[in-house]
């Protein structure tokens, strides 16, 4: 027998039933006195906080806590006392310093100590934290896809996009950089930045890798560039002051990129660290994806926009060439049908007449032969061969006129060499010309066209110049003979350059566009005259 009564052993076995449960409950356990000084520990609230159950005994409430929620210690003391039961979130203290959330239960025992259930909550906290951070990063999302398909101007979606990073991902900044032509970030938007925030994030960017290390890194790998603890982060250490102040705890810059190429980033700011974890930064990476497949829509539709502009304005060109081109066309068939008419009452007046004269000779020739004047009739056929003389001159003169025959004669080139002897003899003036070839072979029509430009150039240099030299150069490369004539002159006024009225310059001008070519007259009072003519070898033609 033992020596104890039946109810000391059922006390002894309820005590140890008791200690046993207490021992291994699954929450901290505490028994403290009214005061809130620790009478006892269970081993799960030893392990919590680091202490083994000697050093927790004796200690109050204050040893264990935060410094922060100390002076809550004696409200919570009466709020144990005066309710049935007592729950409140706590944040402790390790023996090493660390803290820990812990949801507490207190009540008052029969005895009047206290008994506290605590729970470590860090998990749940880090559970709620992830929500709220993917509510956040989602609700952002929404907002900014939103602002994408309604904006139509890329600069106003970029500013709106930062704006609703920071309003409703409550991130403390945000900023867009987007690279220059020269490969250099420039912040284009921006919201919850001040101007000496701007300040220093562009210095930091012009500082280039040591600067914004995180954003360079983006820049050049096209992968996140993450820091996550900007006090602790020693790549952090050009920028860590300044952020602290502001009250960031980690970054993200989240890269750009259209068609392959890295274009820019996007910057996000958070108070707190360890806000880009991985399930924050899968979210956000599909949102830079979409500003920057957005960035891209715009570039096209502006190019789309830039592509028919050109080809409105290259449509209303080809009308105004046209429409020239038909003006001129017009203006050379009136010349045309002028020459045509001016060589009829030529073949009409000279030719016509000459050879009714010649009938009338020959008539009277007969007549004289058969009455035997045959002195008569010697004068009269010395007449008639002047006569056909002056008819050939005058049917060369016309065919002269329709082509130049020396062109026929002598080649192009050296059609021109003639022509200045007889521009020298008449006007008294040189020219020289300067050329590599030795002849041109062009199609008949713009050899002839080429030619008369040439004769009335030189017409006018001999009429109005007052020169004493021209100089002709005559170049062909590539389907183009280009023609130069200046003079030594008193050069063409600089208005009627522009804008030539005079019959000559425009009757050039005219021929030259008939076959998709064009003259240029430039020149300075007292400098001479330049006159610059362009034609294809082949192509358009009336």
């Amino acid at each position: 027998m033992s020596g104890r009564s039946r109810p000391e052993e059922e006390l002894l076995a309820s005590e140890a039933r008791y200690r046993t449960l207490f021992e291994y409950a699954p929450n901290g356990l505490l028994i403290a006195n009214a005061e809130s000084y620790y009478l006892d520990a269970n081993a799960s609230m030893c392990r919590m906080l680091g202490y083994a159950r000697e050093e927790l005994i004796g200690k109050h409430a204050s040893d264990i806590v935060v410094a922060d929620e100390i002076p809550d210690i004696a409200p919570a003391l009466r709020a144990i006392n005066s309710a049935s039961e007592y729950r409140q979130e706590w944040h402790f203290r390790r023996r090493d310093g660390s803290v820990f959330p812990g949801d507490v239960i207190a009540t008052v025992m029969p005895d009047g100590n206290l008994l506290a259930v605590i729970r470590d909550i860090t998990e749940r906290k880090q559970a709620e934290l992830r929500v709220e951070h993917l509510t956040r990063v989602y609700a952002m999302l929404s907002g900014i896809n939103e602002t994408i398909v309604r904006e139509k101007d890329p600069q106003t979606m970029l500013g709106a996009a930062c704006r609703i990073a920071v309003d409703r991902g409550r991130f403390l900044m945000a900023w867009i950089a987007l690279l220059d032509p020269g490969g250099q970030p420039v912040i284009t938007a921006h919201a919850g930045a001040t101007a000496d925030t701007l300040t220093i994030v562009t210095m930091l960017l012009d500082a280039g890798e040591e600067g914004c290390g995180f954003t360079r890194h983006a820049l050049r790998t096209g992968q996140h560039g993450v820091c996550n603890d900007i006090a602790r982060d020693p790549r952090a250490a050009l920028w860590r002051d300044a952020a602290l102040r502001l009250g960031y705890g980690s970054m993200a810059s989240l890269p750009l990129t259209v068609r392959g190429d890295i274009i820019g980033t996007f910057n996000l700011y958070a108070n707190a660290p360890g806000f880009f974890d991985t399930e924050e930064m899968q979210p956000l990476g599909d949102l830079a994806m979409d500003i920057a497949f957005a960035l891209e829509l715009h570039e096209r539709e502006s190019e789309r926009q830039r592509i028919d502009r050109a080809l409105r304005d290259s449509e209303a060109r080809l009308k105004d060439s046209m429409a020239e081109l038909h003006a001129v066309s017009t203006r050379l068939n009136e010349a045309r049908e002028q020459e045509r008419v001016k060589m009829a009452r030529d073949i009409h007046d000279h030719l016509g007449q000459a050879l009714t004269a010649l009938k009338m000779d020959v008539a009277e020739i007969h007549r004289r032969l058969r009455s035997g004047e045959t002195a008569l009739v010697e004068e009269r056929l010395a007449e008639m061969s002047a006569l056909i003389d002056t008819s050939v001159d005058d049917v060369r003169r016309v065919a002269a006129e329709l082509r130049p025959v020396v062109l026929d004669d002598l080649g192009f080139i050296a059609a021109i060499k003639a022509y200045f002897i007889d521009v020298e003899r008449r006007g008294h003036i040189r020219c020289v010309l300067s050329t590599t070839l030795s002849d041109l072979k062009i199609p008949d029509d713009r050899a002839t066209a080429l030619f008369r430009i040439l004769q009335e150039a030189l017409t006018n240099v001999v009429r109005h110049a007052e020169a004493q030299r021209v100089d002709v150069g005559l170049t062909a490369d590539a389907g183009i003979v280009r023609l130069v004539v200046h003079d030594d002159g008193r050069g063409i006024p600089a208005a009627e350059a522009r804008n030539p009225r005079a019959l000559g310059l425009v009757g050039m001008r005219d021929r030259a566009l008939l076959f998709g070519g064009d003259v240029i007259v430039a020149g300075l009072p007292g400098a001479g005259t330049t006159i610059t003519v362009t034609l294809p070898l082949a192509g358009l033609s009336a």
